[in-house]
């Protein structure tokens, strides 16, 4: 009964610490998921204040008043 008893310990051990690396594994796959959907909206944000800059820049640059502004 006690060597059983044991037995079935070291099986809950095993299987508790089985699940605890499987869970960490996950936990770093969505991690890793996660930086990169991270990196890719940081880009698309610089890369749409960049633009948007950019134009403002140049619309008020290229701007030029008409010869006769009130006909």
């Amino acid at each position: 009964p006690e060597l059983r008893e044991a037995a079935a310990a070291a099986a809950s051990i095993a299987r508790s610490l089985r699940e605890r690396r499987e869970r960490r594994q996950q936990q770093e796959e969505w991690r890793a998921v996660a930086m990169a959907v991270d990196r890719l909206c940081l880009w698309a944000v610089l890369a749409l204040t960049g633009g948007c800059a950019l134009g403002t820049g140049l619309d008020a640059a290229l701007h030029r008043p008409p010869d006769t502004p009130f006909p």
